[in-house]
């Protein structure tokens, strides 16, 4: 059984034959160092899942979603290729949906902009949770209708 200072990760590689893979399968806390990088002990899967998921922030907190992506990129981009590959997609798609917002709303006084401000929030509500699951799953996800304005 485990101690009072034995954690559940040193139980297992002490004892692994009462950890068989069909019987308890290993949460991602759990991962063995050569796995973990140095983004706060996170994957770089997790770590770029974060990144997506932190544009969410804004609708929350107001300036959340460009501060706390653009915080998770200057931390990690020296630490892992992935991270800065998923972080300038993510800057793309921001200054992107802000041109998009400034362009809309400039419409708005000839009401043609509202019937496009709908389709733009859902955008900037569906594409990170998009780019948040791709990302989890390891894969780069390119945001849609975003311009190339850093080359990846």
């Amino acid at each position: 059984m485990i101690s009072s200072n034995q954690s559940f990760a040193e139980e297992k590689y002490a004892n692994p034959d009462l950890f068989d893979s069909e019987r308890h399968s290993e949460p991602d806390l759990f991962l063995a160092d050569e796995k973990r990088s140095d983004l706060f002990g996170m994957t770089e899967d997790a770590y770029c899942s974060l990144m997506h998921a932190s544009q969410l922030g804004g609708f929350v907190v107001p300036g959340l979603n460009i501060v706390a992506p653009i915080g998770l990129w200057l931390y990690g981009k020296d630490k892992s290729e992935t991270v800065r590959r998923h972080g300038l997609h993510i800057f793309n798609w921001m200054i992107t949906s802000c041109l998009l917002f400034f362009f809309t709303f400039a419409l708005c006084l000839f009401l043609i902009g509202f019937l496009f401000l709908p389709f733009l929030f859902l955008a900037c509500l569906i594409f990170p949770i998009l780019g948040t699951v791709k990302a989890g799953k390891g894969k780069e996800w390119v945001y849609p209708l975003s311009h190339d304005f850093f080359e990846v």
